[in-house]
């Protein structure tokens, strides 16, 4: 996507400012409650996690189902599901274009502002530092 949100027709297109990439991708058409005339479309996005639960997936949810917005103008719910494919289970959340797509593309259009204008791009601390190959405790490149 670009930073309108656009999707772009090359992935290094010289404009992206987001790239997602998904495990799968499935659009439903449904006839519309009420109106079986009209239809409505509804998008599962599915990300396949290893490992353990690190922390809450919050933001990468929110960027699927913008992602998700983006590319299908017609998709009026997304459903994001996280698949911890180790421990046999699944986080679901569901998202509908009235309702979240307002709030959610003002929070992003503001969140990435920082690193937008950053140009030192100078390393800052965070919970994950001790498994980063560049810490202090592996190889000493990195002040944390």
């Amino acid at each position: 996507c670009d930073k309108d949100w656009r999707t772009l027709d090359d992935f290094f297109h010289k404009d992206t400012v987001a790239r997602l990439v998904v495990d799968a991708l499935a659009v439903k058409l449904k006839p519309a409650r009420g109106n079986k005339s009209k239809v409505q479309a509804e998008a599962t996005v599915i990300d396949y996690k290893t490992g353990q639960r690190y922390g809450s997936n919050a933001e990468q949810i929110q960027l699927y189902a913008m992602g998700t917005f983006a590319k299908f103008p017609d998709v009026d719910t997304v459903v994001v599901q996280l698949w911890y494919l180790d421990l046999g289970e699944m986080d679901e959340e569901t998202f509908t274009r009235e309702k979240h797509y307002p709030t959610m593309r003002e929070y992003w259009e503001k969140r990435p502002k920082k690193l937008m204008s950053d140009t030192a791009f100078k390393p800052t601390p965070g919970g994950h530092c001790t498994r980063c190959y560049y810490s202090k405790s592996k190889h000493k490149d990195c002040e944390f």
